[in-house]
């Protein structure tokens, strides 16, 4: 049963009836007179139209109560769509090619075979962990596997993929989030 806080019936379709409402009105109020005072339904309805975007708007903020999925908010703090973020930020050869895993790598000496070790790929390997274990023992996980895969995908470019996989608490399934970016070593990433 669709609810008024549902994602179908607020992405969906309520702005597509709120559209198709405000293209209607000039076929639905057929006054003849331009002046705003000679038209109060056409002015009600905008009016209400406004309001309704406003309210819509308000409610699709953090203080509504929209609250961002705990993979996605991890993945977005260190992999963020706009700007630079930890990840993007780590020297490219720190990026060794492996699978980290979450409580099974443990997050020092990751890159034995560098002289100088790889401390900006351990520091974001122990960040995504850390983030990973707060959101479990605040129960937005249940049994999680995060995993950090760094790939060598053509000469000069490094393909890398974070994942979560957890139950979800509420309903057992289990739900899968990933984030795949590419890293040159000439600096530019995809």
């Amino acid at each position: 049963m669709l609810k008024l806080g549902d994602k179908t019936v607020m992405v969906t379709i309520l702005p597509t009836m709120i559209f198709g409402l405000l293209f209607a009105i000039p076929y639905i109020d057929r006054n003849p007179h331009r002046s705003v005072f000679k038209r109060p339904f056409a002015v009600a309805l905008g009016l209400l139209f406004a309001l309704t975007l406003v309210a819509l708007s308000y409610m699709g903020t953090p203080q509504f109560g929209i609250e961002t999925p705990s993979a996605t908010r991890i993945l977005q703090d260190l992999v963020p769509e706009e700007g630079t973020g930890p990840l993007r930020e780590i020297p490219f050869d720190q990026l060794q090619t492996m699978v980290y895993e979450v409580g099974v790598t443990q997050p020092v000496n990751l890159c034995p075979d560098l002289p100088f070790g790889c401390p900006a790929l351990e520091a974001v390997f122990t960040e995504f962990g850390s983030r990973v274990k707060q959101a479990e023992s605040e129960g937005k996980f249940k049994d999680p596997r995060a995993v950090l895969l760094i790939e060598d995908w053509q000469a000069n470019l490094k393909k890398i993929t974070l994942r979560i996989v957890w139950a979800d608490p509420e309903s057992g399934a289990t739900k899968t989030y990933d984030r795949h970016i590419f890293i040159h070593k000439d600096g530019e990433d995809e």
